[in-house]
This record gives structure tokens, C-alpha cells and sequence, in this order.
């Protein structure tokens, strides 16, 4: 971003004010298009509901009321309890373009599934349970990880 900030500036100083102009709404739009490659909408729209959320809470609540649900994660969540996708449940949860982190925090087994479940690009990290499946535990189902 600060080099995008450097080039723009740079280059606004040798142009006219009509120039100028025309390369600040280029530098707008390229923030705006990084903006939705950021927070864009799911890329499957397959899913009888979607959902974007921000929290831990927000997750757990959009993954007990749907059914079949695209879930756009727009940022980072700590997760401080397992999340569980129930077996009649058809799931993707989706991290757009950015390193999004599902984190256990050293602590906190992530995810159960038992059922269908595709996670793209989502980081779990840190995830702590004793046994197998600190991560993402699975028993039924399908897990799809891109």
C-alpha cells in the first residue's frame, strides 16, 4: 500500500491537474478493487444462504441456522471453543483473497465436522486437542480443503 501511496504521488507531480485527476480515480479504484478482493462474496453460489462474518460468535450463529450456507470470514477469529458442523448441515466457509486465520490459540481444538464441510483459503493454526485433530476433526461426511 505505501509503495502504491509513493508511485501515485510521484507520478501526480508531473502531471497537469486534468492528468492528476484521472490518476487519483485509477488509484480509488485499485484501492477499491483490493477492497473486494478482500471481502468479496463467496465464489459458490450453489448454497441456499450466505453469510459474512467477522467473530467467533457471528460463525458459530450462521453455522446453527442454515442449512446449506456459504460463510465468508472477512477476518482473523480466535477460536476460544470448538466449532461444530452437524451432519445435516452443507458448509464452505470461505476466506476471500487475504491470509484469514481460524487460530486455536494453542489451547482450543478448531473445528468438528460430521458434516459436508469445503474450507478455501482459511489458515487453522494453533490448534490443540489430546488425540488426533487439533485442526479439523472429521467422522462422516466430506472435507474438501482448497
Amino acid at each position: 500500500m505505501a509503495l502504491i501511496k509513493f508511485v501515485f504521488c510521484s507520478v501526480l507531480v508531473s502531471f497537469s491537474a486534468e492528468k492528476a485527476i484521472d490518476m487519483m480515480m485509477l488509484y480509488l479504484f485499485l484501492l477499491l478493487m483490493m477492497f473486494v478482493a478482500n471481502h468479496g462474496s463467496c465464489p459458490n453460489h450453489r448454497y441456499s444462504s450466505e453469510m459474512s462474518v467477522a467473530t467467533l460468535t457471528e460463525l458459530k450463529t450462521a453455522l446453527s441456522t442454515n442449512t446449506s450456507v456459504c460463510v465468508c470470514i472477512t477476518n482473523s477469529i480466535v477460536v476460544t471453543e470448538t466449532v461444530v458442523i452437524a451432519a445435516d448441515k452443507d458448509v464452505l466457509l470461505y476466506g476471500g483473497m487475504v491470509g484469514i486465520a481460524l487460530d486455536g490459540d494453542e489451547t482450543n481444538q478448531i473445528m468438528t465436522s460430521t458434516g459436508n464441510l469445503t474450507i478455501e483459503n482459511i489458515v487453522f493454526k494453533n490448534g490443540h486437542v489430546v488425540g488426533n485433530g487439533g485442526a479439523i476433526s472429521t467422522s462422516g461426511g466430506t472435507l474438501t480443503l482448497t
